[in-house]
Parts: C-alpha cells; sequence; structure tokens
C-alpha cells in the first residue's frame, strides 16, 4: 500500500501573527533601528544616482560629438535635453510624498530650477522628439551619410527623460517619519 505524503500549505511569515521583529523596542533600539534605515536609504540612492548618471553620460557624448561633426539645432537641443536630465538626476533632490495623498510633489522643491527644470526637460525632450518625427516623415530614404542609428538617435532624450522620471519616483525617500511618531509609543512600558 503507498502512502501519501501531504505537504503542510506555505505561509507568509506575517499570517501567523508572529513577526521577526520584538512586540517592544526601547528607545536607544528604536533610534538605532531609523537611523540604520534612513542610512541604508541614502546609500542605495546614491548609487543609483551615481549609476544613472554615468548611464545617461553615454548619449550625452553621443550627441557632443554629432553636435561638433554638423552644428544643427537639433543637436544643440538634444544634449542640452541630456544634460539638464544628467543635472535633474545628480543634483536635484528627489520629492517626499504629499502627505495622504500618495503622490510626488514636484512643485515642493526649494529654488525655481529645483521646480521647473525636470518639467520644461521633459518639454524640451518633447519638441525634439516631434521634430525628429516630422523631419523622418518627410523624408523617402536616408540622406547620404545617415544611418538609421542616427534617425532614431533624437529620441533617446525624451526616453531617457522618462526613464529618469521613473527612476526618479523609485527612488524617492523612504517616510520615515511615520516611524518617528510611533518611536516612543512604548515609552516607559
Amino acid at each position: 500500500m503507498a502512502t501519501a505524503r501531504l505537504r503542510a500549505a506555505f505561509r507568509y511569515p506575517a499570517d501567523n501573527g508572529v513577526d521577526d521583529l520584538p512586540d517592544h523596542m526601547d528607545e536607544e533600539e528604536q533610534e538605532a533601528l531609523i537611523a540604520a534605515l534612513r542610512s541604508a536609504d541614502d546609500s542605495t540612492n546614491e548609487l543609483y544616482s551615481n549609476l544613472f548618471s554615468i548611464v545617461f553620460v553615454l548619449p550625452a557624448i553621443y550627441f557632443l560629438f554629432r553636435a561638433l561633426a554638423t552644428p544643427t539645432l537639433i543637436n544643440f537641443l538634444s544634449l542640452s535635453s541630456l544634460t539638464a536630465t544628467i543635472y535633474t538626476i545628480r543634483f536635484i533632490p528627489i520629492p517626499r510624498n504629499d502627505v495622504g495623498s500618495g503622490h510626488i510633489a514636484f512643485l515642493s522643491s526649494t529654488g525655481p530650477i529645483d521646480k521647473f527644470l525636470p518639467i520644461l526637460n521633459g518639454l524640451l525632450a518633447a519638441i525634439v522628439g516631434v521634430n525628429v518625427y516630422h523631419v523622418n516623415s518627410k523624408k523617402n530614404g536616408s540622406p547620404l551619410g545617415r544611418t538609421a542609428m542616427e534617425d532614431w538617435a533624437g529620441y533617446l532624450p525624451i526616453a531617457i527623460w522618462v526613464v529618469s522620471m521613473i527612476v526618479r519616483y523609485v527612488m524617492k525617500p523612504l517616510d520615515l517619519d511615520e516611524l518617528e511618531k510611533m518611536k516612543y509609543k512604548y515609552k516607559g512600558a
């Protein structure tokens, strides 16, 4: 007679009501946990900021050489858009979420460059993309010396701007204010 083995159903750790963290933590443990979370979040954001800055420099170098070889307005606008994207990802602080709404506050930064550069850069990248689409739709075949990559390279600024906005959304800082409010909940217990 064959015996049947029965498996236990998989349960997530939170399903059984037991957490990995203790029910209470003293003030020093709470402060250490919040400091560790903040430093881990800051170091991760710094790593991604550096990584994407380096990745976004490569198309900027391409457009720099292209602008030096054929100085057209579109090449300079593309280079300007990519430079603004690099500046945005590297130097403009990432805004926190609005309290309760769940939306990123684009206009909550301190200065006008922090407020308006990401939005105006998106507009510039869209203008470049529309112009490239218009030029590509009017011509029959590529002119001498242009390759298919050069025809599609004009869409890089808008693609890179979209990727940078997604990266900035994902890299938003942890909301540690709720933990700060709960920090002394068990004080004196």
